[in-house]
């Protein structure tokens, strides 16, 4: 959600991140998904602000959608954030992770 704003590099700037729970027709799927609590990690030049102590990772969708923030680095570089469910899933209908890339300049 850049609103429009690159991430700069200052390793201060916010992003916020979120994940759509989709159903096969790429509708966001409220209520049934918001019981799964979604864990959020990033690799690469960024962090994520908050852990599970305060609820922010792992966390729970509001109608459908979890939302994280990610605070730069001051290094210029790639943001790998990836969002899937915490929970191991063993079935046909299971939930699939997603990655999403973020360059700050």
């Amino acid at each position: 959600d850049f609103e429009g704003v690159e991430l700069k590099a200052d390793g201060s700037d916010i992003v916020a991140v979120r994940c759509y729970m989709l159903d096969c027709e790429e509708n966001i799927v409220p209520i049934i998904c918001d019981n799964h609590p979604i864990k959020f990690t990033v690799e690469g030049e960024g962090s994520i602000i908050g852990d599970s102590e305060i609820g922010a990772n792992p966390i729970c969708a509001e109608a459908g959608i979890a939302t994280i923030l990610v605070k730069s680095t001051t290094t210029v570089g790639e943001i790998k954030v990836t969002a899937e469910i915490f929970w191991k899933q063993n079935m046909w209908g299971a939930i699939k992770p997603a990655e999403l890339i973020i360059n700050s300049k």
